[in-house]
């Protein structure tokens, strides 16, 4: 009975009914295209008609449903009466309190989320200008440094410094050090850094190679070739080691081989080169070590510590040093040897006076390597 009553009335009980859509489609349905007048009192009327058909089927229901529409009522009012006695109450209760978690817990929760959001910007906004801060500071230092131009271990810790901003290590506790970076005065320094950094470093080794290669700088109490080594270290540890070992020291082996081997050209006055030698050798070592141990770069540690027995792996400047020179010596007896002629034959000849040199001028431990190696004249065949 209740599909017949809505009969014929479905089209206004979809969801997505719509009054002007139906107006214009009513419209259409009752128009002639070709008619220059529009027609609407037969919409109206259509329009009327389902409204008096609707009533007259809602009082048909109602007559012929008396008893069932009155229980409803009845259930109705009942229900009602539970819901305004015993639900609403509850109800009542429940909203009252998800009233209070949202007031004591939910809004305080949202407040609090909020504020370390705040707080976590401004933690960011203040590590970037800390980051900037720090950067402008070292440039101010550096000025102030490079107008003196006196300080080079100062400049040489600011670069240090400078290098380790740059490369993430002196701010990398912070999540936010990686922004720093984004700072267009922080990126366009960096170049600038760069080149004034790796012109500082050569300086220094230019320096440092300069003043030991020259015996009116090269003393242990020259202050500024000492900082200029400490200086150098820190700026580059591995560069001062090449130039103590590459530049310094071997240089001065070399020229100390080349007296050797001129003295190999007059066997005679052998004694005496022998004694120039072990005395330009004793005062390059006593210097270099003095000159080391002198450069703290700690409370417990020289740089002679450093170079010496970490770098080279010896125990002492002096056996490096002999070891190294007494090799090139030892070859170029060999070469000498070789060619034979006047020369070698003259070696062989005063090989007693040689050795005899070799006995009185140095220590039993040098004494023994040398003797090692002026052997070959010994075991030469004699003519």
């Amino acid at each position: 009975m209740t599909t017949q009553a809505i009969e014929d009335f479905e089209a206004f009980l979809e969801d997505e009914f719509n009054p002007t859509k139906f107006a214009a489609s009513l419209l259409l349905a009752t128009n002639v295209a070709d008619d220059s007048e529009l027609d609407l009192a037969t919409p109206i009327k259509k329009l009327q008609f389902d409204a008096n058909e609707c009533e007259s089927r809602m009082e048909h229901l109602a007559r012929t449903h008396t008893t069932e529409l009155v229980d409803s009522f009845s259930n109705i009012e009942s229900t009602k009466a539970v819901m305004s006695q015993s639900v609403a109450p509850s109800v009542e209760r429940v909203k009252k309190s998800y009233a209070r978690i949202e007031r004591e817990i939910v809004e305080p929760y949202k407040e609090a989320t909020k504020l370390n959001e705040a707080l976590e910007k401004i933690h960011t906004t203040s590590t970037l200008l800390r980051g900037a801060c720090i950067l402008i500071m070292f440039i101010q230092q550096l000025q102030e440094c490079e107008a003196s131009g006196t300080d080079s271990v100062r400049m040489a810790r600011l670069y240090s410094l400078m290098n380790q901003f740059y490369t993430g290590k002196l701010l990398s506790n912070s999540a936010a050090a990686g922004d720093v970076f984004s700072l267009k005065f922080v990126k366009e320094y960096h170049p600038v850094y760069k080149s004034k950094s790796a012109e500082f470093l050569n300086s220094l080794s230019e320096k440092v190679t300069n003043d030991i290669a020259h015996h009116n700088s090269f003393k242990e109490s020259n202050t500024t070739l000492r900082n200029n080594i400490l200086a150098l270290y820190t700026m580059d540890s591995k560069e001062l080691f090449v130039v103590l070992d590459k530049d310094a020291l071997s240089k001065s082996i070399q020229i100390a081989s080349t007296q050797l081997s001129r003295a190999l050209q007059s066997p005679r006055s052998f004694g005496s080169a022998l004694e120039d030698t072990y005395q330009f050798a004793l005062s390059f070592n006593e210097t270099l070590e003095a000159l080391l141990r002198a450069c703290r770069i700690s409370d417990d540690k020289s740089l002679y510590t450093a170079f010496v027995n970490e770098h080279l792996q010896v125990e002492s400047l002096r056996d490096v040093y002999w070891d190294r020179l007494v090799m090139k010596f030892k070859k170029s007896i060999a070469t000498t040897m070789a060619r034979g002629g006047p020369i070698a034959k003259s070696l062989v000849t005063n090989y007693p006076r040689i050795a005899s040199a070799v006995e009185s001028t140095f220590e039993p431990d040098l004494r023994k390597i040398l003797l090692d190696a002026i052997v070959i004249i010994d075991n030469a065949p004699k003519q």
